[in-house]
């Protein structure tokens, strides 16, 4: 499913559910304009969940004037929670992000571009990313299932 805003050529808001060879599901929703985004994700299973708030600090870091690998650069602000059932009882540990820094993968493009390494990359990881999202964008419009 996917919805856009009239006049808008790209979909604001998609929910996608992929099943697998031996049946597990992933169920996946995104949105540009949902008015409360802090969810970051949510990944649920048998024996627990892990769910994650607040986007990457990069850019907001960059608005308030701080420079790209400065001390705490990249830090992520909001710690994950895995809730996890052990000997029946509910278990719930908060783990910190690992920071981010988008820096080392411009470095690697720009890498590939001059020679010294590969493609950060690959044209076969981005055409499998463009089927992926072509056969959603088929599922939608066609309102049916769309095996790979």
């Amino acid at each position: 499913i996917t919805t856009q805003r009239s006049g808008n050529a790209a979909p604001d808001y998609f929910h996608a559910i992929l099943t697998y060879k031996d049946g597990l599901r992933a169920i996946l929703h995104g949105s540009m304009l949902t008015p409360d985004s802090g969810l970051r994700f949510a990944v649920h299973g048998d024996g627990g969940s892990y769910v994650k708030y607040g986007l990457d600090s990069q850019e907001d870091s960059l608005k308030a004037g701080a420079k790209p690998g400065c001390d705490g650069w990249g830090q992520d602000l909001s710690p994950g929670t895995l809730t996890c059932v052990v000997d029946e009882k509910i278990r719930t540990e908060n783990l910190p992000g690992l920071a981010g820094d988008y820096r080392h993968y411009y470095a690697a493009v720009e890498a590939a571009i001059s020679n010294a390494a590969g493609n950060p990359v690959t044209a076969q990881e981005a055409v499998a990313v463009m089927e992926l999202l072509e056969a959603g964008y088929d599922s939608a419009r066609q309102a049916r299932t769309i095996t790979l």
